[in-house]
């Protein structure tokens, strides 16, 4: 006895395979399109991380310098080498120069030209306590690649 929908039916489980086959290959394509993505990020943040941490580490090390007895921080030059990484005073194009200057009021320093400089940490001003307010920047170059950074802070020194 011959079943009347046997023909009609046949190769439907080929298709419906092929389908969920294409439906498979869109989604593994997407969770792989994914992963690259998350991979490319975490690979900036640790970049951004390694700039910013070679940053701190030269304004540590000028710092540093402020303390030399006799030496006019105004004077401080900063070209140190650790390993791979570069650390200068100066900017992205100019490598171990003199950045730092004493801040005055009437040099338009800080915030809007008041002479108060401002951050998240402290608020610095030409009033109240003594020292002199010096603003400098620091440049991280990493010679294994081309990312750098550059920071610029003020600081108060002195008494």
């Amino acid at each position: 006895m011959a079943y009347p929908h046997a023909r009609s039916a046949r190769g439907a489980a080929l298709l419906i395979a092929m389908v969920l086959m294409a439906i498979l290959a869109v989604v593994a394509l997407a969770l792989v399109r994914r992963t690259n993505n998350e991979m490319d990020a975490v690979g900036g943040k640790r970049n951004y991380d390694r700039s910013v941490s070679c940053a701190e580490a030269g304004r540590q090390m000028l710092l540093s310098q402020f303390r030399v007895f006799g030496m006019d921080p105004t004077s401080i030059v900063l070209n140190t080498h650790a390993g791979n990484l570069n650390v200068y005073t100066g900017h992205y194009d100019q490598f171990a120069i003199q950045t730092v200057q004493a801040v005055s009021k009437g040099a338009g320093a800080g915030i809007n030209g008041s002479g108060a400089s401002m951050d998240q940490a402290n608020r610095l001003s030409s009033s109240g306590l003594g020292g002199t307010v010096y603003r400098f920047n620091v440049v991280c170059a990493d010679s294994s690649n081309d990312h750098q950074s550059e920071v610029e802070f003020e600081v108060r020194f002195g008494l």
